[in-house]
């Protein structure tokens, strides 16, 4: 090639650029026209290997035009994002210390927005929020390394950052949040008011999966059972539910199969003095404790 044509091909995205007269397996290259041995190729995809410019323009009017820009350099679309390897969740020492200490900061009092009957809402994520999972939210490490464009524990860490800095306002909108979840498809439309433990048991299940991102899939009940074991959220909510079935008859008792769980219901008896004591006492008590940190 000469300077001149050399310096014709810088101008020009389809010109010709010298090359290595063997590929990186030692074979010749050759003319991707006419199959003659070929020292130049195209200066823009650094792939077409031509002897010559008029078959150079040749295949520059057939096709090459088109395809020039996306053979060197393969388009996003076509490029597979690297998938996050799934590990297991192992507490960490530090973030359950803060769950475990009394001394440990206490979560901010901020009230959160009703955006459109959502007070079922609020009161779930005021409840996560001053509980354990306020702490492992508070690391926002979760958001480090997810590649998911729509993730329900990075918006709540998102939420959690918002909560933490709120002092002047003294609320936050929970909107990210509630579009994410309140969707026709689980039966729970944005703006209608709906049941705050039906809305707990879905966060929970939306917890769960982006848990298991990643994670291989089992057609086993029980190998399944236990990898779900292994996720923050049965780390959190989760727990071993055993079914014992005895005989009336003889008492002989079926061995106890443990069974993961994260919602059950207890059977409640209200107490002969229900006004002092049991369940109406201990929500009373504990409505007093929340009007006495926020007064």
């Amino acid at each position: 090639t000469t300077v001149a044509g050399a310096r014709r091909a810088a101008r020009h995205p389809g010109g010709m650029a010298a090359a290595s007269t063997n590929g990186a397996n030692g074979a010749p290259k050759v003319c991707l026209v006419c199959s003659k041995p070929s020292t130049t190729r195209c200066s823009k995809c650094k792939v077409a290997m031509y002897c010559s410019q008029a078959c150079q323009r040749t295949d520059w009017k057939s096709g090459h035009k088109k395809a020039c820009g996306s053979l060197g350099n393969p388009a996003p679309e076509a490029i597979a994002p690297a998938r996050e390897t799934w590990r297991p969740f192992v507490p960490d020492a530090a973030i359950e210390q803060k769950i475990d200490s009394d001394a440990s900061p206490r979560t901010p009092v901020i009230g959160m927005e009703n955006i459109g009957n959502t007070c079922f809402l609020n009161c779930i994520m005021q409840c996560l929020f001053h509980g354990p999972l306020w702490h492992y939210l508070c690391e926002a490490r979760h958001k480090q390394t997810c590649r998911e464009s729509a993730c329900i524990v990075c918006d709540l860490e998102d939420l959690v950052q918002q909560y933490s800095r709120c002092t002047k306002v003294g609320w936050v909108k929970p909107e990210t949040v509630a579009r994410r979840m309140l969707t026709k498809d689980v039966g729970m439309d944005f703006g209608r008011m709906h049941d705050a433990h039906e809305f707990m048991a879905l966060l929970l299940d939306r917890l769960l999966t982006s848990n298991l991102k990643g994670a291989p899939e089992h057609d086993s009940h029980d190998l399944q059972d236990a990898q779900e074991c292994m996720t923050l959220q049965h780390h959190l909510f989760g727990s071993l539910l055993v079914n014992v079935v005895e005989c009336e008859g003889c008492g002989y008792k079926t061995p106890g199969r443990a069974e993961r769980s994260v919602v059950f219901m207890l059977p409640m008896q209200a107490p002969p003095d229900a006004s002092s004591s049991g369940l109406r006492a201990w929500v009373r008590g504990a409505a007093q404790r929340v009007g006495e940190r926020v007064g």
